[in-house]
């Protein structure tokens, strides 16, 4: 790589920010996820390549469970129903597949409400109803949802595994679980945000149980699954 005099001087200066001399440096593990759900996963899939599906992607870096992945080589297929945040992605992450689509269990005409701040645009029903106005600033758009299902039977190169799977849905994420075939596209890990704070009560814990997968955290309203049935990650 060579010397980066804008890289020594950006890293001298985060040691001194942090309080750590420099032989404590090459220890710290910096988290892009919201919860480090991205330091549980790479700790499951510490392998320098692979591939992963990022549903709700919102953005390249910033929240991002997917982004220490492609900074280790990885690339994936990152969904979003905002097409502004693919935008970003073509200029970050040129690596990833990018698809624009609101997923749900089945296709259907609905709206995507782009917020704001943007981490809480979500799917919305309208049911035939007239829309309500959006938030200041926000906006609507109008698409047709498709399955996780579909778009992997697009979008997904032939003979590739499904590595990583992430879903932040904003309360559709049992929903799009649901429209995944398991058969076909079995991920190794899984993180799912998943509001039910007790796991025996929660329907993505029981369905991805059920489905072969044991819960191994929590972190905040993020769950993270290991496959149990194709081995353990690591082992191909």
């Amino acid at each position: 790589m060579g010397f980066s005099l804008r890289r020594w001087l950006l890293a001298t200066l985060s040691r001194r920010e942090l309080d750590v001399r420099q032989e404590e440096w090459k220890h710290l593990r910096f988290s892009y996820s919201q919860f480090g759900e991205d330091l549980v996963a790479m700790s499951l899939l510490p392998e320098p390549g692979g591939f992963y599906v990022d549903v709700g992607a919102y953005h390249p870096v910033t929240l991002s469970n997917t982004f220490h992945f492609y900074r280790r080589g990885w690339r994936g297929i990152v969904i979003d129903g905002n097409p502004d945040c693919l935008h970003t992605f073509a200029r970050r992450r040129p690596r990833d597949v990018r698809v624009h689509a609101a997923l749900s269990d089945r296709e259907r005409e609905a709206v995507f409400e782009v917020h704001p701040a943007g981490t809480t645009s979500q799917l919305q029903d309208t049911g035939g109803a007239v829309l309500q106005p959006s938030p200041a600033g926000g906006r609507q758009i109008r698409l047709r949802t498709r399955t996780l299902r579909a778009v992997l039977d697009e979008h997904l190169p032939g003979g590739t595994r499904v590595d990583f799977l992430s879903i932040d849905c904003e309360h559709e994420d049992l929903a799009v679980l649901k429209s995944n075939d398991w058969t076909r596209y079995r991920a190794r890990v899984v993180s799912v945000e998943d509001w039910e704070t007790e796991p025996e009560r929660s329907e993505i814990c029981r369905l991805l149980r059920g489905l072969g997968y044991a819960l191994v955290a929590t972190v905040g309203i993020g769950r993270i699954f290991r496959d149990e049935r194709s081995g353990s990650p690591g082992q191909g």
